[in-house]
Formats: C-alpha cells, structure tokens, sequence
C-alpha cells in the first residue's frame, strides 16, 4: 500500500477525520492485529472496547462513535 494522509483517505471516502489529518497510513489490519500506521475499521459496536487497547494509527468507525486519544475517520458505513 502506498502512503496516504488521514486527510486523503478522509477526502476519498467522505469521512469526518477527528485527529491528526497529517498522520500517515502505510497498511490495512484488523483492529486487534493492527500495528502504527496502519487503519483498521470497527463496524459491530460489540468489539468497541478493541479501542482502549488498538495500536492502529486510525480507526474507521459509525458516526455514533467517541474516542478522544486515537484519530477517527467517522462514516455512515465504516464496512464499506
């Protein structure tokens, strides 16, 4: 994967970014795996917890969705 701003990838897929719009993302993992720089998604509000504990550079998440230590990119549809 290339590397793109949080700012790009907010851009391409119509998100509200609440963070750093700087932040580089190098890679794509679950949100458990997923280490600095990559973006990972949480589309079933059961695994909500996972975000206390994500290494992930940014998470793609519902609009319904707060967390004020990690960079969001908040959508309609974080699945798609």
């Amino acid at each position: 994967m290339k590397q793109l701003t949080l700012h790009e990838i907010s851009e391409y897929l119509g998100a509200e970014l609440l963070g750093n719009k700087n932040e580089l993302i190098t890679g794509l993992n679950g949100i458990v795996e997923a280490e600095k720089g990559d973006i990972a998604f949480l589309a079933n509000p059961k695994y909500k917890d996972f975000l206390l504990s994500t290494k992930a550079s940014a998470v793609i998440v519902g609009t319904d969705i707060e967390a004020s230590d990690l960079n969001l990119l908040r959508t309609t549809n974080p699945r798609l």
